[in-house]
């Protein structure tokens, strides 16, 4: 399955170059139906552009400032 989530630019040339390996995003009705395996198509929100990425791995967290001290 395929999910589309907007980004903005800076963050968004940092997943095109691959230099951004993780995506922090709250966990809710939409986020979870993501599952390993699917895919995410990433679109600027400045320039419409595109990139579509493989989801390998999921991590949950109870609390948002958890998985800043992992």
């Amino acid at each position: 399955m395929n999910h589309n989530m907007g980004l903005f630019p800076e963050n968004f040339e940092n997943e095109k170059k691959g230099k951004k390996q993780r995506e922090y995003r709250m966990y809710d009705d939409k986020r979870r139906k993501i599952k390993i395996g699917d895919t995410i198509t990433f679109i600027n929100t400045q320039t419409q552009e595109m990139v579509v990425v493989d989801v390998m791995d999921l991590h949950i967290y109870k609390k948002a400032t958890l998985f800043f001290n992992t």
